[in-house]
């Protein structure tokens, strides 16, 4: 892809004001989370553009920063309950350094509302476990999230992540998709946890199946389950999960039409957008409506008589 000079400064100057706004580190710890070098962010920061960093990387720059240039209108985030939920939580733990497990069904902007956390508080870290689902894998990808570097041997890139975070105000990490961890990562977090308690927060997020794999293992009484589920409070919060058949079709079509409401333009019959397309995922309700507004297929509302 191909980016013009708009697009390039965009990308550019969302990386420096992230820098100067959200991370504690050191330039050159910043510039290793988006694999460039200090030298490089450095010009780029004195306003040097020359051919500093491909269109390439640019473009991976950008989509970790949710940056956007299209004419249409940006998606507009709502403060649905789950995003409300989620965010109070995640205020909690990262100002006082403690770890939480939320679990809940797939699609109701569990991840939206820790991406939008991490854009806007300082020292925020979101890690998509399903990425990085070995134990190898997982801690060299947390290092490299917080600016370590995570080539060396991978007791000294523990060693190093640990120090890194001790050393930032206030930090947390949330793990998103923490159910496909494999079993020796998930032990990782233990020591972890162990090693930062009172210096980091902890946030874990996962669908119905992370529930139930931590629930066997406590049943089954493996190794490091019962550690780690004391240290995320014992407790599993949720929002719709509980509810019944009933209380969670309702609830789906009430954070449907707020999102509708706020995203499509005005006119739209946004109750009729919800109604046809029958979801629950506002994952898909999202995606359908894109879709829709390329088309130029979105209901209007009915003439008043």
């Amino acid at each position: 892809m191909t980016l013009n000079v708009y697009q390039k400064e965009k990308i550019i100057q969302a990386l420096i004001d992230y820098r100067k706004n959200l991370f504690d580190g050191t330039d050159s710890q910043f510039a290793n989370i988006f694999d460039l070098s200090a030298s490089v962010y450095n010009r780029l920061k004195k306003g040097d553009r020359d051919r500093l960093i491909s269109d390439s990387k640019l473009v991976t720059i950008g989509r970790k920063l949710g940056v956007h240039w299209r004419d249409a209108a940006p998606w507009k985030i709502v403060k649905t309950v789950v995003f409300t939920t989620i965010t109070t939580e995640l205020e909690y733990c990262k100002e006082n350094s403690v770890a939480r497990i939320f679990c809940d069904k797939a699609d109701i902007g569990k991840t939206t509302a820790a991406k939008e956390f991490m854009l806007k508080e300082k020292n925020v870290f979101y890690l998509d476990c399903s990425k990085h689902k070995k134990r190898t894998h997982f801690v060299r990808a947390l290092a490299k999230l917080i600016g370590v570097n995570d080539k060396g041997s991978l007791q000294g890139v523990i060693e190093d992540t640990i120090y890194m975070l001790q050393c930032m105000e206030r930090p947390i990490i949330i793990l998103d998709e923490a159910g496909d961890l494999a079993y020796e990562a998930w032990l990782e977090i233990k020591a972890f946890w162990n090693a930062l308690e009172g210096y980091c927060g902890w946030y874990m997020m996962g669908a119905d199946g992370l529930k139930k794999k931590v629930e066997n293992n406590l049943r089954n009484q493996k190794v490091g389950y019962a550690e780690i589920f004391r240290r995320f409070g014992s407790q599993f919060r949720s929002v719709v999960m509980e509810k019944s058949p009933i209380e969670q079709k309702l609830f789906y079509t009430t954070e449907a039409e707020h999102v509708a409401y706020a995203n499509l333009p005005q006119g739209s019959d946004y109750k009729a957008v919800v109604k046809q397309r029958g979801l629950r995922s506002l994952t898909l309700l999202k995606e359908d409506i894109q879709k829709s507004q390329r088309a130029n297929l979105l209901p209007l509302k009915p003439a008043e008589a």
